[in-house]
Order: structure tokens, then C-alpha cells, then sequence
């Protein structure tokens, strides 16, 4: 009787040790997945203010842009072949740079649209009775929620984010055609 009783409070110490051990793992869990949340939230905003920087920048190199497509029209008619020779890569260089800037200006525009993201609606615990369940429970089915969030809302971002990247590589691509119409505007005049 003795024996049958030891074993009985080994085993609710198990129980209650294992049911204590789930309870801390859920809540690792949920801070865990709930701070990934919260950084894609922040890489999110973060990436917008750099749409909003690049599209300044862009702002800037336009009136550049201007300038070059108004030079186009001063050019003498009369000119040897070296000077003809100038301007056709100095339009060149225009076409290429236009082509890329309106190209990856358009990108970042469409980056600013607001893009549906998953959002975890607190309304879920009502509709689906969880207010009745286990608190294990309903700590399981946030997490799962919010691994789900986490999962779609990285995927909108990093999309998001090889468009801007795109656009920063251009930008470089723009900077030389820029520099190079520059350069030669130098030379034609």
C-alpha cells in the first residue's frame, strides 16, 4: 500500500511537472515566434522609409535628367563626324538612362502600395470558443496563427525586397549613364 501510494505521487508529480514543462515550452514558443513578428513588423516599416529615401534620390536625378534632355535641343546641325559621333552616344546615354529610371521608378511606386498582409484578428478567440479551452490550448493555436502570420508576411516582404533591391542596382546603372552623358556634354560643347 505504501509502494502503491509513492507510486501514485510519482506519478501526479509527473503529470504536473510535464503539464509545467508544456506550459513553459508554449510560452517560449509564443514569445519566440511573437518577437519574429514583431521584427518583420519593423523590417517592414524599415523598408518603406528606404522606398521613401530612393524615391527622393530619384526625385533628384529627374531634374538631372532634365537638364540632359534640354541640352539635346543646343546642338549645332553643322558638325564634324567627331562631334556627330559625341551626341549619338551622348543620346545613347540618355535612352539608356531614361529606360532604366522610368523602369525602376515605376518599381518603387508599386512598392508603395499597401500590400494585404496577414494580420492575427483577435476576434478568432470568440468565433472559435476558445475562451472555454485550456489556456495550453489557446496558447497552441496563437502560435500557430503567428507562425503562419510570420511565414506569409516574410514571404510579402522578401518579395518586396528583391524589388527594392532591383532598384538599387539600377540606380547604379543610372548613376554611370548619368556620368557618362555628363562627361560627353563636356566634349560636344
Amino acid at each position: 500500500s505504501a509502494t502503491n501510494k509513492d507510486s501514485t505521487d510519482s506519478t501526479t508529480n509527473k503529470d504536473s511537472t510535464d503539464s509545467a514543462t508544456n506550459k513553459d515550452s508554449t510560452e517560449v514558443c509564443l514569445s519566440t515566434i511573437k518577437s519574429e513578428y514583431e521584427h518583420i513588423l519593423e523590417r517592414s516599416n524599415k523598408l518603406d522609409n528606404k522606398i521613401y529615401i530612393a524615391l527622393t534620390v530619384y526625385g533628384f536625378i529627374f531634374l538631372y535628367i532634365i537638364e540632359l534632355i534640354n541640352k539635346l535641343g543646343s546642338f549645332k546641325y553643322k558638325l564634324q563626324y567627331t562631334q556627330m559621333t559625341l551626341i549619338i552616344l551622348y543620346i545613347i546615354s540618355i535612352i539608356i538612362l531614361l529606360v532604366t529610371y522610368i523602369y525602376s521608378a515605376i518599381i518603387l511606386i508599386k512598392l508603395l502600395r499597401g500590400v494585404d498582409t496577414y494580420r492575427i484578428s483577435s476576434d478568432f478567440i470568440v468565433k472559435n470558443q476558445l475562451y472555454n479551452e485550456d489556456e495550453r490550448i489557446i496558447s497552441i493555436y496563437i502560435l500557430a496563427k503567428y507562425t503562419e502570420s510570420v511565414n506569409t508576411n516574410n514571404k510579402i516582404l522578401q518579395d518586396k525586397y528583391i524589388k527594392y533591391n532591383k532598384c538599387i542596382k539600377n540606380l547604379t546603372l543610372i548613376f554611370l549613364a548619368v556620368f557618362f552623358a555628363s562627361l560627353l556634354k563636356l566634349f560636344i560643347y
